[in-house]
């Protein structure tokens, strides 16, 4: 059963961490994403400036704590399971910025998880909750 999470985020040090860029940050989230069992590039979505909805065949027991390894150095994040793709109800509304999100997308396409500069570790049982 495919489930979704709802992502915000905000850089804690975007000068001292990113060089003072924006891109470079969201890359490397978006790399940090790429290492967990998402589906596929098309499943991470965003209609907001620091919100992205991601897309998981089912509930992902070890997102929580790997998101706090690799992400809470360098952002300050909410993440919240949002919906079963399979109901009737419609969990998640939008009033998207289609600009926003089809950039994204075109984005989400050129990024390089080489030569990050910053570690990711691996995505798997051993990221046990908190």
């Amino acid at each position: 059963m495919r489930r979704k999470y709802h992502l915000s985020y905000d850089v804690k040090n975007i000068l001292e961490d990113f060089k003072n860029d924006y891109t470079e940050a969201r890359n490397y989230l978006i790399c940090v994403l790429w290492h967990t069992p998402i589906i596929d590039i098309n499943h991470i979505s965003s209609y907001c400036a620091s919100t992205l909805i991601l897309e998981y065949e089912e509930i992902e027991p070890y997102l929580f704590t790997y998101l706090k390894i690799n992400l809470g150095k360098y952002f300050y994040y909410s993440i919240s399971l949002v919906e079963k793709i399979d109901s009737t109800y419609n969990c998640i509304s939008h009033n998207p910025n289609m600009s926003l999100y089809v950039n994204f997308k075109k984005e989400m396409l050129k990024i390089s998880c080489d030569d990050l500069g910053k570690e990711i570790t691996p995505y798997s049982v051993n990221s046990q909750n908190d």
